[in-house]
C-alpha cells in the first residue's frame, strides 16, 4: 500500500478551531516551505497541499467537516515533513476530534513533530504513532 497516515474525525471542526488550523498550515508553509510545496494551497474550506513535481504523490486534503476515516500516501516524499507537522498539531490540540495513525515511526515524524514544535511547543506525537515503539 505504501507509506500512509490515516486520521480519523470524530466531529467537525469548531470555526474557531478550523482557522487556527488554517493559520498554523499557513505559518508552517510560510516558515519552512524551502519551495517543497505547491502554492495556492490554504482555501477557507480546505488545506490541500502536494509536493512539487517529482516530490509530488499524493494530495494531502483536509476540511473542516468531519470525513470519517482519511489518509494520504507521501511515500516518505519532501513535503511529508508538512503532512506530519500538521497531523500532530491538530491532534495534540483536538484529541477528541481527530485519531491519527501512521505506517511509520516515531523516527520517521521526528523532523515534523520538530517542526510543529516551533509553533506548539507542548506538541507530542499523535498517540497512534507514540504506541508504535
Amino acid at each position: 500500500m505504501g507509506y500512509t497516515h490515516y486520521w480519523d474525525r470524530s466531529e467537525n471542526f469548531t470555526d474557531k478551531e478550523w482557522e487556527w488550523f488554517l493559520n498554523e498550515a499557513r505559518a508552517l508553509y510560510l516558515y519552512d516551505n524551502g519551495d517543497e510545496l505547491e502554492s495556492d494551497i490554504f482555501l477557507a474550506d480546505c488545506i490541500n497541499f502536494n509536493g512539487k513535481d517529482d516530490d509530488a504523490f499524493e494530495t494531502f486534503h483536509m476540511t473542516k467537516a468531519s470525513n470519517g476515516w482519511e489518509f494520504c500516501k507521501t511515500e516518505r516524499k519532501p513535503y511529508d515533513l508538512y503532512v506530519t507537522a500538521i497531523l500532530c498539531i491538530m491532534e495534540h490540540l483536538t484529541p477528541d476530534k481527530i485519531t491519527v495513525t501512521s505506517d511509520g515511526t516515531p523516527q520517521d515524524w521526528a523532523c515534523g513533530l520538530a517542526l510543529a514544535r516551533e509553533f506548539v511547543p507542548a506538541c507530542k506525537l499523535p498517540t497512534g504513532v507514540a504506541d508504535d515503539v
